[in-house]
């Protein structure tokens, strides 16, 4: 008789109820490592910028506050590695977001960590560089719009932690996954056809050279027409993590090599995106690791630098802002040095422009976006062709309002107009800016309640490789932002019918009947 169990997969979800989990699921995180975290939170995001700022003579009227305002977050963004246990790891999104931000953190201001007073982590001062129309305020209302800033961040953790924490029973849906048994053809056709995909790009702007130029026109309005080119150039870089999972010894596959390469090399050039290379990038280390069965911190380190160096050269080569050629000299090793200090340079100017700040002020002074950033979501399948002023993503509104000074209803420049740069803004300031404080937490709550989700079923269907590579995209790409749900459904919806083609999924889809899984 036919068994009434679709696979193998989901009689592993069915005896994982059943059993208590392996503490390996998501890659143990040592204790080393967790205090390590820890510490640096606590120096670099507290002590040493309270010792900078009164040795700089920077405090403002609410120092008190601020200190036990950052205090409150330090604890709030630690509070997984100091006492959870259960569905602890690297892989695990309740602490991979955070070991992302802290690397990205130090990957773009490695000097920090040897200077910390010069170039702190995080500024408690009052006085601000930025150039944001929003942020002209005097030094009480920039050091209270300060204070309430870090307050929002607390509350958006608390509700998060509070979701997470409370939703004990996660109904899980039956998937009929395949063993995959066509994966890395279909890998290679994908990224064959991205990187072809990427070359005509390069060739219709008139050569690499002239694309990169036309990016510091600002990419907001460069892409604004060829978002879903861009969006079948940059998936390759979620595909090869999957060939990765599915690939037994990848490292001896040349044309997996040789797909790593065109998939990070194709994203960073088109989108001009350094996190669009960094990510994957980490995602390939991690499932490394997970394939190994322990963390191998030699190797990726020598990997980090290398990358260090790669981004670093591509960061050089594309600023020179207002320039109409692009400086290929400076990739030669004998400037790697222009390297360090471009990226060095270009974090402080992206600090310095605090655009979370900017953004949070804006909605204080000007009001509430209303949902506007949600709306660009719902009516991202809608070519802006047929509705040019559709809405935009929350960082286009951050430039113009914030940054430039506009008025709420001053209608966003269409294409062709005029420059237009996005300065991005996270989860809690642009849920704030729509929906003021009841925003904060409905988005916070549903972040909470989505990686919790997110570990129960990798729980459910730990037997199934693709699960892995999905956790690490789902824990770092998607973040809570309107153009991050965008981005992560459009990927979904192209991997989809890719996993069918490649035998990963079945047609023999339907919902269980159970009410849910038990989260142990």
């Amino acid at each position: 008789m036919r068994s009434t169990t679709p696979n193998a997969a989901w009689r592993s979800h069915a005896s994982a109820q059943r059993r208590p989990v392996s503490d390996d699921l998501f890659l143990p995180l040592g204790t080393p490592f967790r205090m390590g975290i820890v510490i640096y939170l606590v120096l670099y995001h507290l002590l040493f910028p309270i010792i900078g700022t009164g040795l700089n003579g920077a405090w403002g009227a609410l120092a008190v506050p601020r200190v036990l305002a950052e205090t409150l977050l330090v604890f709030l963004t630690a509070l997984p590695f100091l006492f959870v246990r259960r569905d602890a790891g690297w892989l695990s999104p309740l602490f991979l977001p955070t070991i992302f931000l802290v690397a990205k953190e130090v990957f773009k201001n490695p000097l920090a960590l040897v200077a910390p007073f010069q170039s702190p982590m995080v500024y408690m001062g009052v006085e601000t560089a930025s150039r944001a129309d929003s942020l002209r305020l005097s030094a009480f209302d920039l050091d209270a719009t300060r204070l309430g800033l870090t307050l929002l961040y607390c509350l958006g953790l608390a509700v998060y932690y509070a979701a997470y924490f409370t939703w004990r029973r996660v109904p899980m849906p039956r998937i009929p996954f395949g063993p995959g048994r066509r994966v890395g053809a279909v890998c290679v056709g994908v990224i064959a056809l991205s990187t072809l995909v990427a070359l005509w790009l390069f060739e219709q702007s008139g050569g690499i050279s002239r694309y990169l130029v036309a990016m510091r026109g600002g990419r907001v309005i460069l892409f604004s027409d060829i978002g879903p080119v861009l969006q079948v150039i940059s998936f390759s870089a979620l595909i090869i993590t999957i060939w990765q999972a599915y690939e037994r010894r990848p490292f001896a596959n040349p044309w997996f090599l040789a797909g790593v390469f065109l998939a990070l090399a194709g994203t960073l050039l088109a989108t001009g995106s350094r996190s669009g290379a960094i990510v994957p990038a980490l995602a390939i280390v991690l499932l490394w690791w997970r394939q190994l069965g322990r963390v191998a911190f030699i190797p990726a380190l020598c990997a980090l630098l290398a990358a260090y160096a790669v981004l670093g050269g591509f960061g050089a080569v594309r600023q020179s802002y207002g320039s109409q050629t692009v400086d290929w000299s400076v990739l030669n090793p004998s400037r790697a040095g222009e390297w360090l200090t471009s990226t060095v340079a270009e974090a402080a100017r992206r600090d310095n422009e605090e655009s979370d700040l900017a953004a949070f002020a804006a909605a204080n002074e000007k009001g509430l976006l209303l949902g506007k950033t949600y709306a660009y979501a719902l009516a991202a399948w809608i070519p802006r062709a047929a509705w040019p002023d559709k809405p935009r993503a929350a960082d286009s509104y951050n430039m113009w309002i914030a940054y430039e000074g506009h008025a709420m209803d001053d209608p966003l420049p269409r294409a062709g107009q005029r420059a237009l740069f996005g300065i991005p803004v996270s989860s809690p300031v642009e849920a704030y800016w729509n929906f003021h404080i009841f925003g904060v937490v409905l988005v916070s709550m549903l972040m909470g309640f989505f990686h919790r989700f997110v570990v129960t079923f990798v729980k459910a269907y730990r037997a199934v490789p693709i699960v892995f590579p999905m956790v690490i995209y789902f824990s770092v790409q998607f973040t809570g932002t309107a153009k991050d749900l965008v981005n992560v459904t459009r990927d979904v919806g192209m991997l989809i019918p890719l996993l069918m083609l490649m035998g990963v999924l079945t047609l023999q889809y339907t919902h269980s009947a159970r009410r849910g899984a038990t989260v142990t």
